[in-house]
């Protein structure tokens, strides 16, 4: 079971109303009588912990709803409100934009944007203090406070934070009439758990108001031995007379244990931190993490394939993490084509020159790189240490951090947060809930300085839905002592995900098919429409290029190819995802731009992310049958799109060769000679003889032509001589007289093709 899972900053008035009557302060009050909450989430353990247990029945010290019904005389719902609202008090924050960024926050955002207050009610804490569920709002957001009761308005400011219970304190600039603060009264022990009650009060609907709850659904007991409920809402904990017995302003409340410390007085001793203690300890992290984290630069050659739609700056800046003497984490969402043109990685040094370092792989698992620093760069005493990471506690107030590079500049942010709770991710791994929005490369510390989690983006699957095409990640905080076993393992990053050489950066995997999508009417046609869904999914062979993988494994045309499996993956993909993918996207795309389609489509996309030599399950049908066949997938041959190119100088053509598709596209046999024009300069004696694009150049005066290299030599030994070239397109063959210039186009090219 999950912990905490979606719960709201502040338990959304609006999941009260579904389940709870609400009851109005000054008004007719009346409130249903609620002894637990069917959605409350069930906590788990901490990490390396078994299982929780979970008590449904007898537990004890809980009773069951009937038994508390029975033993106990509640007060009337109506009474306890009025008399829990002596007490209330009505907070607005009256936020702003900090150096022009806003809060990690949608909520706290969006109060900005309509200049309206962000609402939270509170309780007199004692005459000059006003406690409430911590907003979670970091200072430089904070305008001003204003706090209201008994028709009075005062100004009001933070004062601490309660380490271990999410709350704060605010102090009032004066007192406040008709406003008791809270008497708490000493909870016993053996507390009936149903007989309590929560009370709380908020904004919502356009009211302030007072809603009373049974105080717990779930009774849940940590291996530990720790006992806790899941709570309903955030307020007070009132026993069956009316009498505060202490505050429920966290999702749980414990009943054993060091980390739930809500009853009666000793709340009033629990561990603070002041405003100005957390402005200290903010400092001191932000100095240290001077020399933990390091400025990255990643470099990236230029693209080559003009008709990747990939666009890659040249240079992209990162911060990365130093967690040993020459190894740096570094949290970045480039991906496996990215990845490809890596050039090279620098690295700020102390005395401000750059260092060089080394890629040392992908995470397999999570958006991030591994470098490694050369022997001089190395240093032991600044590391950002994760397997000495503090253990997780729900809760509890840490200190976050986030690295950013606007402009190629760094700015450091700081601030802070509450984790909620644990959430299970995928291949067992655990992701921390928190009240904020995370950023990529975020830290989380406790207040002594020691990580506690660091925010990475899950690597998307192949075939997972997920749009590759997008800069953004999803990060969430991961425990750092859990990332740091998982570094430990040889598993831990990608062998397929690494920088290529110029030649093969834009290499694709290959089945070596032509197809066409289904649609409604071709599925009625082939009997398939059940197993196609009208013919929303599937791809129908066209055509198989000889010796490809396709054909080797025993593929025909007309098979209507369904599914992906890839070996160690439990996911499976569905050929095509029109609605969510971006191979779908890109295949769409293609259609438009060309005569023919690029080979960078759905298929070859996501054979290409799932990387060469990998065991991949293919389902299909044949003649309705359903059938599926195993194979390794291979490295394509050179496509039009990422094939070497050539220019010809003193003409202003850019040449490639035939390449496999374009042989099935012009119906040219596999010894067929020619080249395809890619480019050609405006101005140049080429555009003026009308030589166009994807046109085939099969001769030179007369003479077959080979390969781009074999036309740029016979280019160079005509100099300035007039030549012929013999012009092919759609089976339609003419001649081009052509009289080079040399001033046309500089006699430079930066040709990949072979020399």
């Amino acid at each position: 079971m999950s912990f905490l899972l979606n719960r709201s900053r502040i338990y959304s008035a609006a999941f009260l109303l579904g389940s709870l009557s609400l009851l109005l302060a000054g008004a007719s009050i009346s409130a249903a009588e609620t002894a637990g909450n069917g959605d409350a989430a069930v906590a788990t353990a901490p990490e390396k912990s078994a299982p929780v247990e979970t008590k449904k029945e007898n537990a004890e010290p809980q009773q069951t709803d009937d038994a508390a019904d029975e033993d106990v005389d509640y007060m009337n719902e109506s009474d306890l409100a009025r008399k829990v609202s002596k007490s209330a008090v009505r907070v607005r924050f009256y936020l702003q934009t900090d150096q022009g960024r806003y809060p990690d926050d949608g909520e706290q955002e969006n109060s900005i944007r309509q200049e309206l207050p962000f609402l939270i009610g509170g309780f007199l804490w004692d005459a000059t203090t006003v406690v409430i569920p911590d907003p979670v709002i970091h200072e430089p957001f904070i305008r001003r406070v204003e706090v209201e009761a008994g028709g009075k308005t005062v100004k009001a400011a933070l004062k601490s934070y309660m380490v271990m219970h999410k709350a704060a304190l605010l102090t009032i600039s004066e007192r406040l009439p008709g406003v008791d603060p809270v008497v708490f009264t000493p909870a016993p022990a053996s507390e009936e758990w149903s007989s309590l009650r929560a009370v709380y009060y908020g904004y919502d609907s356009g009211d302030w108001l007072v809603a009373v709850s049974g105080i717990g659904g779930e009774y849940i007991r940590l291996d530990t031995g720790e006992e806790m409920v899941s709570t309903s809402m955030p307020g007070l904990a009132v026993n069956p007379s009316g009498d505060v017995v202490g505050l429920v302003f966290s999702e749980y409340a414990g009943m054993s244990g060091p980390y739930y410390p809500w009853r009666g007085e000793r709340i009033r001793h629990m561990q603070m931190l002041t405003v100005d203690e957390m402005k200290q300890k903010q400092e001191k992290l932000q100095s240290d993490l001077k020399q933990i984290a390091l400025d990255v630069t990643f470099r990236f050659r230029e693209n080559v394939d003009v008709d990747d739609d990939t666009d890659i700056d040249p240079e992209v800046h990162a911060v990365g993490f130093r967690i040993a003497p020459d190894k740096l984490l570094i949290p970045t969402p480039l991906e496996r084509d990215v990845i490809a043109r890596l050039i090279g990685i620098e690295v700020a040094g102390k005395d401000g020159n750059s260092v060089q370092a080394e890629f040392s792989g992908a995470l397999r698992e999570y958006q991030a790189i591994l470098a490694t620093l050369p022997k001089d760069a190395a240093d032991s005493s600044n590391m950002l240490n994760l397997a000495k990471a503090p253990a997780y506690k729900p809760g509890a107030l840490v200190l976050k951090t986030n690295i950013s590079y606007p402009g190629g500049k760094r700015r450091l942010r700081m601030s802070y947060d509450r984790f909620r709770g644990l959430e299970r991710m995928r291949q067992d791994s655990m992701m921390m809930l928190t009240f904020t929005n995370e950023s990529l490369g975020s830290l989380a510390f406790d207040l002594d300085g020691n990580p506690v989690a660091i925010a990475l983006g899950e690597r998307p699957r192949p075939g997972s839905g997920s749009d590759y095409d997008s800069d953004e990640s999803n990060a969430m905080f991961r425990p750092a002592n859990q990332l740091a076993s998982e570094l430990d393992s040889p598993l831990a990053v990608d062998a397929s995900i690494v920088p290529l050489e110029e030649n093969d950066q834009n290499q694709r995997v290959w089945l070596g098919v032509e197809w066409q999508q289904l649609n409604d009417e071709l599925s009625r046609t082939l009997g398939v429409q059940k197993e196609t869904r009208g013919g929303q999914s599937g791809l129908m062979i066209t055509f198989l290029y000889p010796d490809s993988p396709a054909a080797r494994a025993g593929l025909k045309e007309n098979d209507i190819l369904m599914r992906v499996h890839v070996e160690g993956h439990a996911g499976v993909y569905e050929l095509p995802d029109q609605e969510n993918n971006r191979y779908h996207n890109r295949y769409m795309r293609s259609i438009r731009s060309s005569s023919w389609l690029y080979r960078q489509n759905v298929l070859t996309d996501l054979l290409s992310e799932v990387g060469p030599g990998k065991n991949v399950t293919l389902d299909y049908l044949r003649e309705g049958k359903p059938m599926s066949l195993k194979f390794t997938t291979e490295v394509a041959p050179p496509d039009f799109s990422n094939a070497p190119k050539c220019k010809l100088p003193g003409i202003g053509l850019t040449v490639k060769p035939l390449t496999y598709e374009l042989r099935y596209v012009y119906l040219r046999k596999p010894d067929a000679s020619g080249v395809v024009v890619d480019r050609t300069e405006p101005g140049s004696p080429a555009e003026v003889a009308g030589i166009g694009q994807h046109e085939l150049i099969t001769h030179i005066d007369g003479q077959p032509i080979d390969t781009p290299k074999h036309l740029r030599e016979q280019v160079k030994a005509r100099g300035m001589k007039p030549y012929e070239l013999t012009i092919e397109q759609f089976g339609k063959t003419r001649l081009v007289r052509l009289h080079p210039d040399k001033d046309s186009v500089r006699d430079d090219p930066e040709n990949t093709a072979e020399e």
